[in-house]
Formats: structure tokens, sequence, C-alpha cells
């Protein structure tokens, strides 16, 4: 008996009690997740005196900055950072209705239109977007309006005369290249599942903060477990993750809200990331006349292009009713 085995009964065993006395346990998909843990254990071991030694051609193909899904949402990010690739991992931050739905939405569509047009590269994988914070039938709308700039009311009336689909697909492929799912109370073990078993190119994760499972001791602790968690399934399957974060009274009435200002976290968080797009807004109580506008900046972001700027700041304008984000209202 090896201490990999050892090991592993010792989780098992473990699992089994906790669903014995009755804890609230998904069973099969921890008992899968430790499969996957002890199994990849060996592989580890064999490969630990390995490095990279990739020729010159596939290091530099790696690092191409004219590669990967831009984030066209905005031209002054696909101008100043390079497309997302799978391992990179995206916080989506904004205050409590201030639009963050309809931000994830107008960015998950136009990183599908550009797998539309990559077949090659994207083949049949998905973009799994898990809602946990709402309800999946009131986010598929969001989608709707954001591949279609079409409010509600206008998109009942063009499916009633038949040309909504049309309109939809042209821009996102297939009904399901988005795949929109309930996933309250959601475990991590359960997330590793469904991401071997549909293995999509982006993993949106509305609100990581109410995934259950992890034993941390505190709420902090927590959430920087699962979003350490999500990275790294993240880089074992290839694959983009996004996911959203509240901000806490700090980044309120501010346009451009400091990377500190994510709740329940002050660096914990912000050091897992790879870029964070942050949506401010002023108190509309007090500013009224700024009601639709936001505050779009990236203080956190390790994807610049070469010679371009890190910290972007500009203003856009928001348009709930067709999910559209609009600078040129302002200029």
């Amino acid at each position: 008996t090896t201490l990999k085995e050892l090991a592993y009964s010792g989780e098992m065993a473990a699992l089994v009690s906790r669903y014995q006395q009755g804890d609230d346990v998904d069973f099969i998909a921890e008992a899968k997740q430790f499969e996957r843990k002890y199994s990849s254990v060996a592989t580890e071991q064999d490969s630990l005196l390995n490095w990279e030694d990739g020729g010159v051609d596939d290091i530099l193909a790696a690092t191409d900055e004219s590669g990967g899904l831009k984030l066209t949402v905005f031209p002054e990010l696909s101008d100043n950072i390079r497309g997302l690739r799978g391992g990179d991992c995206v916080a989506v931050a904004a205050p409590v209705d201030a639009g963050k739905t309809s931000l994830l939405a107008a960015t998950v569509v136009s990183l599908v239109e550009q797998m539309h047009r990559q077949p090659e590269s994207y083949a049949d994988r998905p973009v799994l977007w898990l809602v946990n914070e709402s309800l999946a039938k009131r986010t598929v709308p969001r989608i709707y309006q954001a591949a279609t700039g079409l409010t509600l009311h206008e998109i009942v009336e063009q499916h009633k005369q038949g040309k909504f689909a049309e309109k939809y697909l042209a821009k996102v492929g297939s009904w399901d290249r988005i795949r929109v799912k309930d996933a309250h109370s959601i475990t991590m073990p359960q997330i590793a599942t469904l991401m071997e078993e549909m293995r999509p190119a982006v993993l949106v994760v509305d609100m990581p903060a109410n995934i259950r499972g992890s034993m941390a001791e505190t709420e902090h602790q927590n959430l920087e477990k699962i979003w350490q968690e999500l990275r790294i399934l993240g880089c074992e399957y290839d694959c983009i993750i996004i996911g959203t974060m509240q901000l806490s009274v700090e980044g309120y009435d501010m346009m451009y809200p400091p990377l500190t200002a994510m709740k329940q976290s002050k660096v914990g968080i912000q050091g897992t990331l790879d870029l964070c797009i942050m949506m401010g807004r002023l108190d509309p109580s007090t500013r009224p006349d700024m009601v639709h506008v936001r505050g779009i900046s990236t203080p956190k972001n390790k994807l610049g292009k070469s010679g371009c700027a890190s910290y972007l700041q500009f203003q856009v304008e928001f348009d709930g009713g067709r999910c559209k984000f609009d600078a040129g209202t302002l200029a």
C-alpha cells in the first residue's frame, strides 16, 4: 500500500462518514474529485523532473498577442489587452444593480461571435454560464438583447414574425453555444465534473461567493480558495474563467473604484486574477444626470499588450433596455 493509496482511502472514508451522518454531501461528485486528485499524483511525480522544453516557435505562438479571444465589447479593451486564452482568470466587478449581468452578457456574446468565426479552433466547445444569484431564465434574455441590440418587446415582436432566430444565430452560431444553467448551491466538485464532461472554452460563474463546500475559517479565506480552485480548473481544462464580484461600500458612488473595493476581499482574490474589469457608477440619487453613465477600468491587468497602458479608465453610456454600452454618445 502506497502513501497515495492510504491518503485516498482516508479521504474516501471521511466522505463516507459525512454521508452516513446525514451531512449535505454530493457523494458522487466529491468521490470523482478525489479520483481525479489522486490519479494525477503519479503523473505529477513522473513529471517532477520535466521542464518546458518546447521549441521557440511553440513558445512564441503561446504568447502571440494577436491570438485568443478579444474583449471587443469595448475598443479600449481590445486595443490594449491581448486575447483571452485557456487558463486566464477574469473578474467582472460592479456595485449592485449597476448592470453587471448586462456587461457579462455583452462580453460573452463578443467572445462567442469570435468562436463562431474560428470553428477550427473551438469546434463544438461551448460557453458554460452558471447562474447562482438570479435565475437562468432571467439571464438568457440578457444574452438575446446583447446579441441583437433589441429591447425585450422588440425581440418578442421579431420572434412572432420569424425574424429573431436568424438575427440571433447570425451572431452566436447555434442555440447551444452559450449554455446557461441554474447552479444554486453548486459545489466545486460538481463544477469540476461539468468541466470534465462539457469541456467549455469559457466558464462564466455568476457570483463564485455562492459556491458551496469550502471549509475555510472565514468568508475571505473561503472566497479566495474558491477563486484559486476555479483558476486551477481553467488551467487543467484549457478554459477561460470569468467570474463576477460585487463591490463593498468602499466602491460605491465612484466612477473608478479601487481594486480593494471587492466585497469580502482586499488582496486575496485579487492575487488570483489576470484581469479585473471594474464598472463603477455615481449615486443616481445625488447625480441623476449621470444615471446611465458607467466608468470602466482595469485596476488589475496582467494581460496588457506590449507598449500599451495597463490601467485603463473610460466612460460609457449604459442602455439597460438593449443591454448595450456605447461610448459614442459621451464623446
